[in-house]
């Protein structure tokens, strides 16, 4: 009985100390964790995601505890600061306002922004044209850089917005109605109540207008009522200006009214 008692208790001590062992083990192994755990509470708050310039951030893949790789995608930025807006010029807008100028770049333009009651309005220069015709419109691609994309209201990527660009200058022409113009090259002017037909040419649009130059003389009555038998030395009846004939205006005047009526063609 006692060699079986002694046996029993030895057997019981190198179970106990094996138990210690473990459980310092154990105790060794929680401590290296909690010490990985700390490293890593520390290692995120060191770190912090900054974008290098003013931008607009999207597409956002980053998220905490999240691991990521020299060549993963965090974001995508888009400055503030350098907005460009893309229009397009159809074929016989950009050949007429070429043949009058050797190049876009640099011109000016107006960019409006229709956001809430008030539209929002930009200054911005053409920067670049684009190398081919688009198939969709037929036209081509111009790119104009806003110059102060954060003011008043912040542009921001993908808008709808308004382009004005001026269109070529017209000098010495005059402004009227399209409903004045026959068979393309003739109006009527009248004298003594008598239609007198003058032949011009045809060399813009501005709106439902025409822009014709000719020999005009300023202060000139023109048909601008449509009639069906108008012809050489047809007698009308001139009862106001507004139905039967417009007055002119001099041409330095006439030149400013076109310049301006051209504007965003």
């Amino acid at each position: 009985m006692t060699e079986t008692s002694l046996s029993h208790s030895a057997s019981r001590r190198v179970n106990i100390e094996l138990q210690k062992a473990r459980m310092a083990q154990q105790v060794a192994i929680a401590e290296r964790l909690q010490w990985k755990v700390t490293q890593a509470k520390r290692r995120l708050e060191e770190t912090t995601l900054l974008a290098p310039f003013n931008a607009y951030v999207s597409a956002v893949n980053a998220e905490v505890g999240k691991t990521v790789s020299a060549n993963d995608s965090i974001a995508r930025l888009i400055d503030r600061e350098e907005i460009d807006v893309r229009f397009t010029l159809s074929d016989n807008q950009y050949g007429r306002i070429l043949a009058h100028e050797n190049t876009l770049i640099g011109r000016k333009v107006v960019v409006s922004w229709n956001v809430g009651e008030t539209p929002v309005t930009y200054t911005a220069s053409i920067v670049r044209i684009g190398a081919e015709i688009t198939s969709q419109s037929g036209g081509v691609e111009v790119y104009a850089k806003v110059e102060n994309p954060t003011e008043p209201t912040p542009l921001r990527a993908g808008a709808f917005v308004e382009v004005t660009i001026n269109d070529r200058e017209y000098r010495n022409v005059y402004q009227m109605p399209q409903t004045a113009l026959y068979n393309g090259t003739t109006i009527y002017l009248i004298e003594n109540e008598r239609l007198k037909p003058v032949t011009i040419e045809v060399v813009g649009t501005s709106g439902s207008n025409v822009l014709v130059s000719g020999d005009i003389p300023p202060g000139s009555q023109i048909l601008a009522t449509r009639l069906t038998l108008a012809g050489k030395g047809v007698k009308v009846d001139v009862r106001n200006g507004k139905d039967t004939g417009a007055t002119p205006p001099p041409l330095d005047k006439t030149a400013n009214a076109a310049e301006k009526a051209a504007k965003g063609l």
